[in-house]
């Protein structure tokens, strides 16, 4: 069930999902790839640019992509990339770029954000985009069947549980 923490995404907009009876399972497909810069790519997030001089933590696009048991085509993907923003620009063209690769999957079903990392690209290279994509398709050819649960919790302000589960503070 590692998949189960992508299923706190679809309360956040992506309209292709239609609303499921709770327990009723869902396709899921989840996959990464790196997006990172070349060296010398000025990265964004600091008051000065500064270039690309190597990687020390890879750049990542994730992607999730749903589905409804026994029909071929996606419903819904999410794409996450790590950037400070992700632009209307790039936004549209990964939407369109996805929809193409996943036949079936409208643009409209496809939400993209980006992690807000302060050590990354202001765009992303044809590479870049490519792997994203890639990612996208990779998710859904990964895709199995999973079910949706939902549960909450309180959390008291300060109050730490700690790796054994003990309540701290």
């Amino acid at each position: 069930m590692r998949k189960l923490s992508w299923l706190v995404v679809l309360s956040l907009g992506c309209g292709g999902l239609k609303v499921r009876p709770p327990g009723d399972s869902l396709l899921l497909g989840t996959a990464m790839r790196t997006i990172n810069p070349q060296p010398g790519v000025p990265l964004v997030g600091y008051p000065s640019g500064r270039p690309n001089t190597g990687v020390a933590l890879d750049l990542c696009a994730r992607a999730a992509v749903f589905g409804t048991p026994g029909k071929a085509e996606p419903e819904a993907a999410l794409i996450v990339l790590d950037l400070i923003h992700v632009d209307l620009q790039l936004g549209r063209a990964i939407r369109e770029r996805v929809s193409a690769a996943l036949p079936g999957l409208a643009p409209s079903s496809i939400m993209v954000s980006g992690t807000h990392t302060h050590s990354g690209p202001g765009k992303l290279d044809e590479a870049a985009i490519a792997n994203v994509v890639e990612a996208a398709a990779a998710a859904w050819k990964d895709r199995e069947e999973v079910n949706a649960r939902v549960g909450h919790a309180r959390a008291r302000w300060g109050q730490r549980v700690g790796r054994e589960g003990e309540t701290e503070g």
